[in-house]
């Protein structure tokens, strides 16, 4: 479980930056708003990176299918859920730019984890067939 989120971060931490330091840099003044729009390479770098690298941490286990597949849902779960938060934020008068996209990102993460976690454990023995009698 560690692995594979540990993983995650790793991979898509790059992408995350790539995101972010435009940002930072566009609001202290640094670059002009031109500048700053080649942040948006990081959005697809960030979740590739994140889905690579939770796979990565889960390489070597019987859990990679099951991994992926939390990814994934996670992704869309963490979509789905900052754009309902958006919405609900929205209505009351806040405006959170890119909240959804943010969420998004721990949420797949989260999702492999559980995915992980759900799995079978190391050191536990599948269960035994009753022995036959001759």
């Amino acid at each position: 479980m560690r692995r594979v989120a540990l993983g995650g971060v790793a991979g898509g931490l790059p992408g995350v930056l790539i995101v972010f330091v435009p940002l930072l840099l566009h609001g202290a003044g640094l670059i002009t708003s031109d500048q700053s729009q080649v942040g948006f390479i990081g959005i697809p770098v960030a979740f590739t990176g994140a889905f690579i690298g939770g796979l990565g941490g889960a390489a070597g286990t019987p859990l990679a299918g099951r991994v992926a597949l939390g990814l994934i849902l996670g992704l869309g779960g963490g979509i789905a859920g900052g754009v309902g938060l958006t919405l609900v934020l929205r209505s009351a008068g806040v405006s959170v730019p890119g909240l959804w996209l943010f969420l998004a990102f721990p949420a797949m993460i989260a999702g492999g984890v559980i995915a992980a976690w759900s799995g079978p454990r190391a050191g536990t023995a599948p269960p035994r067939e009753p022995a036959e009698v001759v």
